[in-house]
């Protein structure tokens, strides 16, 4: 498969008004290859299409809800902890290159239906330029009317490096 940056260098000598076989030359691909981007009009990298299917069958599919019940019983468990388990209950079923397929697994699962994670989210300060936060307003303020709610928070502008 061709590069988007070759069929951009092919797409600019055939602007120039070079021929279909002097562009391929230069761009290092065929004359097929040539009229192939050209009758399609997109780059390589539009072409393609995601990979959605299976391409074998889920080596974990008959043992799954076994799997399920054990991160209900103890959501800590690591997948290399699992897969020695159904190593031992199922003697030869399970080969040792099996066990990035099952930790491929227990990650989609943990991000679908695992428990709650915090997100936490870098904040870049450069010198000079203003910052602003969002806080929880104080306990104090909330009781002084209690018409407000108490979830409200402040929007502070703050310049980075002073204590303004």
């Amino acid at each position: 498969m061709k590069s988007d940056r070759e069929v951009k260098l092919m797409r600019r000598e055939r602007a120039k008004g070079a021929s279909q076989e002097l562009a391929a030359a230069r761009a290092g691909m065929s004359v097929r290859t040539v009229r192939k981007y050209e009758k399609l009009g997109m780059l390589p990298s539009q072409v393609g299409k995601p990979h959605t299917w299976r391409t074998r069958e889920d080596p974990f599919a008959t043992d799954w809800p076994w799997v399920l019940e054990e991160l209900e019983r103890d959501p800590a468990l690591q997948a290399k902890t699992l897969f020695e388990l159904l190593q031992a209950s199922h003697p030869g079923r399970y080969g040792p290159g099996q066990l990035r397929t099952l930790q491929r697994r227990l990650a989609a699962w943990r991000c679908l239906h695992g428990p709650e994670r915090l997100a936490m989210f870098e904040q870049v300060h450069e010198p000079g330029r203003p910052s602003s936060r969002i806080s929880p307003m104080p306990p104090s303020w909330a009781s002084a009317s209690p018409a407000r709610d108490s979830r409200i928070c402040s929007f502070d502008s703050v310049l980075t490096y002073s204590e303004r």
